[in-house]
């Protein structure tokens, strides 16, 4: 199991701070201008400006859009992984389920089935 994308703690507004600063070092390692980045993204100036400063939250849709731009996927981008030791992501989902409904566990593996293709 590889190391978690996200640390294990840290409010959001910590998160997005560390995701815009990723962000802005990710576009200056390609030599690219917000302008630039823009452009290629199909975004305005202003977002990744925002974005860089850690001023909202970025969407799915809009890290869909920026990751190609930086030759990377959407989960390279985010990744803000720490040195959370392997199980312990097992360990905090196995505590979330404790105590739900069958039927939302059930829900849960499913889930898991789907996106990790098992049969």
């Amino acid at each position: 199991m590889g190391r978690p994308l996200l640390p294990k703690s840290g409010t959001v507004p910590e998160l997005n701070a560390k995701l815009a600063t990723r962000l802005r070092q990710l576009r200056l390692s390609r030599a690219l201008t917000q302008d630039e980045l823009a452009t290629k993204a199909g975004i305005s100036t202003d977002a990744v400006r925002r974005l860089e400063y850690g001023m909202f939250s970025p969407t799915l849709r809009l890290l869909t859009q920026v990751a190609p731009v930086l030759g990377m996927t959407v989960a390279e981008v985010i990744d803000l992984g720490d040195d959370t030791p392997a199980g312990a992501p097992v360990e905090r989902l196995a505590a979330l389920l404790k105590g739900r409904p069958e039927h939302e566990v059930a829900l849960v593996l499913r889930l898991a089935r789907a996106a990790f293709a098992e049969e």
